[in-house]
């Protein structure tokens, strides 16, 4: 009974002084996770991520044309938000600074516009379904697309406080949750 209570008190110890550490070292970590932002922002992920959203805007247009979709033309244009963030960030940074310090929230609006450029593509292609049978089977050719925005919005997260990264990622699915519901809510 004595060595377990020595071992959890060296536990608790040990607990304190990471506690201790992370408070005096927050500056630093908030720093590391900005340029993390920053790196992600103008290479690859952030580049693969917006050939990504072109793609799916590519073949949500050639999918609403096929079924004679009205709005098919504003499919294009859904993800036009975040393929812009991507494209330009790099530009930006070039001629101001300034920005790079922000890229952590960069990368928030990146996952946000995202989202919404979803929500934006199931509205417009869910306006063109006439029947029920339809709707369904166009919800079954936008699942990828559900998994891939809603990976987007939840996995990065370049902020040092737990508590924010929850919130953010709450928000985000709540968000997600809500638009879908909104854009129908019989289903």
């Amino acid at each position: 009974m004595l060595l377990n209570r020595k071992s959890c008190d060296k536990k608790t110890f040990n607990k304190d002084k990471y506690s201790v550490y992370c408070r005096e070292h927050l500056v630093d970590f908030r720093n590391a996770l900005r340029d993390e932002a920053s790196d992600a922002l103008t290479s690859w992920p952030a580049r693969i991520a917006a050939i990504l959203f072109v793609v799916a805007s590519l073949i949500n247009y050639e999918d609403a044309l096929r079924r004679e979709n009205p709005f098919a033309a504003y499919t294009l244009f859904s993800y036009a938000a975040p393929t812009l963030i991507v494209f330009l960030y790099p530009m930006l940074i070039l001629v101001i600074s300034t920005i790079e310090k922000y890229s952590a929230i960069v990368m928030d609006l990146l996952c946000m516009t995202g989202i919404l450029g979803f929500c934006v593509t199931l509205q417009i292609m869910f306006s063109g379904a006439e029947t029920e049978t339809e709707l369904s089977r166009l919800f079954l050719n936008l699942q990828g697309q559900v998994i891939f925005v809603l990976t987007l919005g939840t996995s990065f997260s370049f902020h040092s406080n737990f508590r924010v990264t929850f919130g953010r990622n709450s928000i985000f699915i709540a968000l997600a949750a809500a638009a879908l519901y909104w854009l129908n809510p019989e289903s």
